[in-house]
């Protein structure tokens, strides 16, 4: 069942709730009932929140307003694991040292050795965060080199 499917049956709930076929406890079951199926269908591989249409409470003779927010799903994913950010932090430190090479050394070299140096804080990748700082440095000069040669060749 996809999300759109169950937008129409939370719309369909709704409009039975509003025209008093059902009343709000039925209204609750069904919109946990239609939520359930769709969060354990296979088609769903991440858990997603459907924000479904606000309930108003009807205000004397005033129109109700209704608030349509099913239309915007929020997809809620899990936080990071260490092993997942140390394995990023790598990943960024040797790419950046490879755009420090050739693009902006200063910057990027610096970057890469942040992330070096976030990996040297945990004993487990405490080798890796030093190697990712000397490989950054010496980028970074590598980088230098390589731009006063470009500008020298440029301008000369």
């Amino acid at each position: 069942m996809s999300s759109e499917d169950i937008q129409v049956k939370l719309r369909e709930y709704k409009k039975l709730l509003d025209e008093g076929i059902i009343n709000n406890q039925e209204f609750d079951d069904l919109k946990k009932s239609a939520l359930q199926n769709f969060q354990t269908s296979g088609d769903m591989k991440e858990a997603v929140e459907l924000k479904t249409i606000s309930e108003s409470k009807p205000t004397g003779d005033s129109q109700e307003k209704v608030v349509d927010r099913s239309t915007n799903p929020i997809v809620q994913t899990k936080p990071m694991s260490d092993r997942e950010k140390d394995t990023l932090f790598t990943v960024l430190g040797y790419v950046f040292a490879v755009v420090a090479i050739f693009l902006v050394p200063i910057a990027f070299g610096a970057g890469g050795v942040i992330f070096g140096y976030l990996l040297t804080r945990k004993e487990q990748t405490k080798t890796d965060g030093v190697i990712i700082i000397i490989v950054n440095i010496a980028a970074t000069i590598l980088g230098m080199l390589f731009g006063y040669a470009v500008w020298g060749n440029m301008m000369g």
